[in-house]
């Protein structure tokens, strides 16, 4: 992604995120994820969202693995489960003014797994990770009303 909010773009690029654009090819966003992953080499730890893109509605969309794959792939890595809730107040640009006033953002780590390479031991993991972090969404929004 070399384009996009102008100012944002530029900051994300400085700090080293990995901006793949969801329209490119394969090859761009793979360069991208081992760019991520040789980051911990330097002490800076690699965050991936699985579902792939911010919730408009706060609900927990379904995970996808290939992002955390390919960064295991080169770097074998602890993978931690943190919950974060509150980002789809201002997941829009046009709604980042209207309710940054108001949003209040939750994080909460939840697990810490072991560093693996097996696709179908990541897909598990991933499983857990989804469902508890939806059940700390769920708890959140109860513990809300």
């Amino acid at each position: 992604m070399k384009y996009g909010i102008p100012t944002l773009s530029f900051i994300l690029r400085k700090g080293k995120h990995a901006l793949i654009d969801r329209k490119g090819d394969f090859r761009s966003a793979r360069r991208e994820l081992i760019k991520l992953a040789r980051l911990s080499n330097d002490g800076i730890c690699p965050v991936v969202f699985p579902e792939g893109t911010r919730s408009k509605t706060g609900k927990v969309g379904p995970f996808h693995s290939a992002a955390v794959r390919m960064i295991l792939e080169h770097k074998p890595l602890p993978i931690v489960s943190v919950a974060v809730a509150g980002g789809h107040k201002t997941a829009r640009s046009k709604d980042s003014i209207r309710n940054l006033k108001n949003c209040v953002y939750r994080v909460k780590y939840l697990s810490l797994y072991p560093p693996i390479r097996n696709r179908g031991k990541v897909l598990s993991i991933l499983n857990k990770c989804r469902n508890e972090i939806s059940q700390q969404i769920k708890a959140w929004k109860i513990e809300k009303k």
